[in-house]
């Protein structure tokens, strides 16, 4: 198997498979769901849910036949559509249920933990654009971002949701929540992570965002934040964006736009990349490093336990 997981994207699961059914006609496995369990260290299975998006007959070989499959969530399947309409007067959350309640896949695979409010918007235009690229628009607008949960026997849900939220602190630790660290040569590799070290890419200093109101036509409104995140000695740069018409109202709502741009380039700045043979990783979770030199209690002096937990953005899996 292979697996790709990301926060605000569509996981992809390849899955090689084998049968003792050499006839089965392939469109009829298309979006089917399917079940997988991950055996994990404790002995507790990791499960993970899907629809098949591909089906490939692979070959056969001794009386058995080999087929892959790719499986993903029903998020992605909006992928396949394109429409155009308006929303009128409809909050973001509105806006994404209108879209969710038109496909019957989505039906309770879906839930909003959320920390702040949403105005509605008086004019919101989808135009000839998929469902899914219109709702991941929206979100990077208004800083949602989403992940997938999957359910287990007391969930009250089967398969997979989608969880969409606007703050880290709403998500949950990884099952066991501590990971070690140790060198790729130590003998107690397994289940810990034998790689990891932080990553700095340049990041604009300032964003800005403007936009016109035709009821103040004589008002240039435009808002702008510079970045607070110790990026090192960088030049200044601006991101400016004239972001359309009406695009916000008042101060307050286009600062809080202009945020959420801002901090998508400093979530960019700094981030660590990791490897080993642990089972238990999943995109949109976090998880606590122990037992290594930087960010343990013993390594670093002043080192708060904030410091050692680390929310999951992406995961590839390879079993």
């Amino acid at each position: 198997m292979v697996g790709e997981e990301r926060v605000s994207e569509p996981f992809t699961y390849t899955l090689d498979c084998i049968s003792q059914q050499g006839d089965i006609e392939l469109k009829t496995l298309m979006a089917q769901p399917a079940n997988l369990s991950i055996l994990q260290a404790d002995g507790s299975y990791r499960r993970l849910h899907g629809l098949v998006s591909e089906a490939a007959l692979l070959g056969e070989d001794g009386g058995v036949t080999y087929y892959q499959l790719t499986l993903v969530p029903w998020l992605a399947m909006l992928k396949l559509g394109r429409d155009s309409r308006i929303f009128q007067d409809r909050s973001v959350v509105e806006v994404l249920t209108q879209v969710f309640d038109g496909h019957a896949l989505a039906k309770g695979r879906y839930r909003f933990d959320l920390r702040r409010d949403y105005p509605a918007r008086s004019y919101c235009v989808q135009y000839r654009e998929s469902d899914f690229n219109f709702i991941s628009r929206l979100c990077e607008e208004e800083g949602l971002f989403y992940y997938s949960e999957f359910a287990g026997d007391d969930d009250e849900f089967d398969g997979h949701r989608i969880v969409f939220t606007d703050d880290v602190d709403t998500t949950q630790p990884v099952s066991p929540q501590a990971i070690r660290f140790h060198r790729q040569d130590a003998t107690e590799a397994e289940d810990a992570l034998t790689q990891w070290g932080g990553v700095r890419s340049q990041q604009p200093t300032r964003v800005s965002v403007g936009t016109f109101d035709y009821k103040q036509p004589s008002l240039t409104k435009r808002t702008g934040l510079d970045t607070l995140s110790d990026q090192g000695n960088l030049p200044d740069t601006e991101v400016y964006d004239y972001a359309g018409e009406y695009y916000y109202y008042g101060y307050e709502r286009g600062e809080r736009l202009t945020e959420n741009r801002l901090e998508a380039h400093e979530s960019l700045a700094k981030r660590f990349r990791g490897a080993g043979g642990t089972r238990q990783l999943q995109a949109g979770r976090w998880f606590e490093l122990i037992q290594h030199p930087l960010h343990d209690f013993g390594g670093r002096s002043g080192s708060r336990e904030s410091e050692r937990q680390f929310l999951l953005l992406g995961v590839s899996i390879h079993a």
